[in-house]
């Protein structure tokens, strides 16, 4: 009989979660800012200023000092959302693998938990995309505090949810209108995210804007096809798995927050059946901050 609990906790946990968590969480964190801030509740809480009243002026010598200026805050939150999944060994393929000793019945639990942890990330993908999509989303209300952005309209971001296919003229648009009459960064500041099937639409649109020659050497294999898109117009782009299809998000990174609430764990526990089971959970969140600066498009696919 082995020590499940130990096996999980000092052989299984820190392998899998340096390859199947560790690399995925900091590829993904790289396209956001991270939230660090200590927090006590079951909601990520931010104060969102919606409007700024300034005194700026011209004076002469005659005149006193000016008033300060004032502004308007309200209360942003996003409720923490908890991700889960189970990896199960059953104790027949245990006894089975047996003859292999302890590296046979570990690689089953690692590759058992290793499945498992794909679709866990699938769903994490999910939940952030689908969070930034409705922070995005000028029709409706902001954040789970449900604010109106009829009342606050620095709330409404830029959208376009025609449904209509992806043309260079849409992503001008977007990336013109977004930031028109806006106190914002400049192109380099934004990011194009972009949901596979528009990119796969876009990139030869985009590729016909770029020329270059090259030198053929006689003989020589010739590769064919577009180059991928880093970049377009200023903006860098991306191709953003779990993101709905159809939609593109033109956004700062310093406006999009991603937050690991809970750590992943990993626990051994009964399953009510001849095997061993492994519970995987973690917590994590994303969302928008100044939203009436960011973009968004839908239904281009």
């Amino acid at each position: 009989m082995y020590d499940y609990d130990g096996l999980i906790r000092d052989v299984v946990q820190p392998e899998i979660e340096k390859s199947h968590f560790v690399k995925p969480w900091e590829a993904l964190r790289a396209w956001f800012s991270e939230d660090t801030r200590p927090l006590g509740s079951s909601y990520i809480v931010r104060d969102i200023r919606t409007s700024i009243s300034s005194n700026a002026r011209n004076y002469t010598k005659v005149d006193v000092d000016p008033i300060a200026g004032s502004s308007v805050e309200v209360t942003a939150k996003w409720r923490k959302i908890y991700q889960e999944t189970a990896a199960e060994v059953h104790n027949i393929d245990i006894n089975e693998a047996a003859g292999g000793g302890l590296p046979s019945i570990t690689s089953l639990f690692q590759d058992a938990v290793a499945e498992e942890m794909n679709g866990l990330w699938s769903l994490i993908y999910a939940d952030v995309y689908a969070q930034l999509k409705a922070d995005l989303l000028a029709s409706g209300t902001y954040s789970d505090a449900a604010l109106n952005r009829s009342t606050y309209p620095t709330l409404s971001p830029w959208n376009d949810v025609t449904d209509t296919e992806i043309t260079i003229a849409l992503v001008r648009s977007m990336m013109y209108n977004t930031r028109l009459n806006k106190n914002t960064s400049d192109k380099s500041g934004y990011d194009i995210m972009m949901e596979p099937a528009v990119y796969y639409k876009f990139k030869p649109l985009a590729a016909l804007l770029h020329s270059w020659t090259f030198n053929d050497k006689s003989g020589s294999d010739v590769e064919a096809g577009y180059q991928d898109l880093s970049s377009f117009e200023g903006s860098r782009l991306a191709i953003m798995q779990g993101m709905t299809t159809g939609d593109v998000f033109y956004t700062r990174k310093t406006d999009r927050l991603i937050r690991m609430h809970r750590s992943l764990e990993m626990n051994p526990v009964a399953s009510g059946r001849d095997s061993m089971k492994v519970i995987i959970r973690c917590g994590i969140n994303a969302y928008v901050t100044n939203v009436g600066k960011q973009g968004m498009m839908t239904n281009k696919d």
